[in-house]
């Protein structure tokens, strides 16, 4: 339904209020229709991309600079809209506490989110296809000092299209597009009613059970803190609210040498950009570091995959030349004479770190003193980067260039400082984040929100750590296990 065509003032009720129609707020829809729950889906936007519609991600950004806008997509699916479908659960050890990071440590340890990753999984169309043998092979031999070696299972899905038909057939999902939120009004520690407007300024209210925000990493923090300037603020015991924004780290930073039967040359091209372990290409390989050199090297957690050197590409240097006579395999291939780049004995790869951002209530979203074209304050972001991210980010490429000469399958080359960037990943995480106690975290273990009965938040904003892994899969897991919960509390 198009909000735009509902009265002022109109009320609609339902079981359960979501706000947002991302990969979060879909799910959870289909999810409690099958638990026999009515839904009212409210989404930003329409079917397609509006600028009018996108510009109200517009805001400020200071530190490390960040696009803001360009990082979302404010429509039906949300940012699966451009998203690459790189799915991977986080690691065991992601879920405990870890000394040397503070803030580190979920409520729950990873047994309890394994049951709903499955069917995340599932939700997603993942292929639960075994390894290829050339797959396992190439696992298999890729064994460097202090790594794992392992995959991501990709499916670009565009969720609004992919499920489209089924939110507009479903009798007990109302969708409605162009719908905003605009507040919550509470009765002591209860949502009462969720106040709306559509795209033209009309209000209407929604009546519900549960309220769950799923509107982004991002967007979760600026509703909630805007409740204050509606005087109807939230309780927030442990100051987190906005704070802990956290992304992850994505940074090309160095040249992968290797020689010609080195497993490194299983790795094949899959896209412009990465390489894949087998004729997978659905399956993007790469290597993690085990929690033991993490501890040693007091780092947060991080990945390294292979990239086409592209523009980063030169010949090889008579000092790198030199340099691969120390690996003995090598001797008679570095010493000829066709050491260049077009020698098909040498293959080069570059090295992107994708490194975890740890927590820290310096990097954080506020009030804006700016207004979208609704009234409501635009978002200002601050994205810090601590000492223990720019440690990790050295860190990953060092130890993963030991670990390589170790092996005695290639050498790194450093990328000059001036060819280095670092970006984040579009993942927006850590706002919101979750904890038993309402003195350390803005929701408890089962996404509500302290101090509140009926109001729930989904979606990464919750993450108090993120690992490495892209975040979608652990988003709907987190879903998933929301609606079981959900299932269990019953309405009223």
């Amino acid at each position: 339904m198009d909000a735009r065509r509902l009265e002022q003032n109109q009320t609609v009720t339902a079981s359960t209020c979501i706000f947002g129609a991302g990969a979060a707020g879909i799910v959870l829809a289909l999810e409690l229709e099958k638990k026999g729950k009515s839904v009212c889906l409210l989404e930003s936007g329409g079917h397609f991309l509006e600028p009018a519609i996108q510009s109200l991600y517009e805001g400020e950004v200071t530190g490390t600079p960040y696009n803001l806008a360009g990082s979302r997509l404010r429509y039906l699916g949300g940012s699966t809209n451009h998203w690459s479908g790189q799915c991977l659960p986080l690691a065991e050890d992601d879920f405990t506490s870890k000394e040397w990071i503070a803030g580190s440590g979920w409520p729950f340890g990873a047994r309890t989110l394994q049951p709903f990753y499955e069917a995340a999984s599932s939700v997603l169309g993942l292929s639960e296809e075994p390894e290829s043998s050339a797959e396992s092979e190439a696992l298999h031999s890729l064994r460097l000092p202090g790594f794992q070696t392992d995959k991501i299972r990709s499916r670009p899905l565009r969720l609004g299209e992919h499920f489209r038909k089924e939110l507009e057939k479903s009798l007990l999902i109302t969708l409605y597009l162009y719908a905003n939120h605009k507040a919550f009004r509470f009765d002591n520690d209860r949502v009462r009613e969720a106040e709306a407007r559509n795209d033209q300024g009309a209000l209407f209210t929604v009546r519900a059970d549960h309220y769950i925000l799923a509107t982004g990493g991002i967007e979760n923090a600026r509703i909630l803190l805007d409740q204050e300037r509606m005087q109807q603020k939230i309780p927030d015991k442990s100051g987190l609210l906005g704070r802990r924004f956290m992304e992850h780290y994505h940074s090309p930073l160095a040249i992968l040498l290797s020689r010609q039967n080195s497993p490194f040359q299983r790795f094949q091209q899959a896209d412009s950009m990465y390489y894949v372990l087998s004729e997978r290409t659905d399956r993007l390989g790469f290597f993690a570091p085990e929690l033991a050199l993490r501890e040693s090297a007091q780092t947060a957690n991080f990945r390294i995959q292979l990239g086409h050197p592209g523009a980063f590409d030169s010949p090889l240097s008579e000092f790198e030349a030199d340099l691969l006579t120390t690996l003995p395999a090598w001797e008679n291939e570095a010493t000829a004479p066709e050491h260049n780049n077009s020698s098909p004995k040498i293959k080069k790869f570059l090295l992107y770190s994708i490194v975890e951002q740890s927590p820290d209530h310096r990097s954080r979203i506020t009030l804006s003193d700016r207004v979208d074209r609704h009234g409501r304050p635009q978002v200002h972001l601050h994205w810090y980067m601590n000492d223990l991210d720019k440690h990790t980010l050295r860190e990953s490429i060092s130890l993963f260039g030991r670990s390589v000469a170790l092996s005695g399958h290639g050498r790194i080359r450093f990328l000059h400082e001036k060819e280095v960037y670092v970006m984040g990943g579009m993942h927006h995480m850590g706002t919101t984040c979750m904890h038993r106690s309402p003195g350390q975290g803005v929701v408890d273990e089962n996404l509500r929100v302290h101090g509140l009965t009926n109001l729930y938040v989904a979606g990464s904003s919750v993450f108090p750590t993120v690992g490495h892994a892209n975040p979608t899969l652990t988003i709907l897991a987190l879903c998933l296990r929301l609606v079981d919960h959900l299932s269990r509390v019953g309405d009223g």
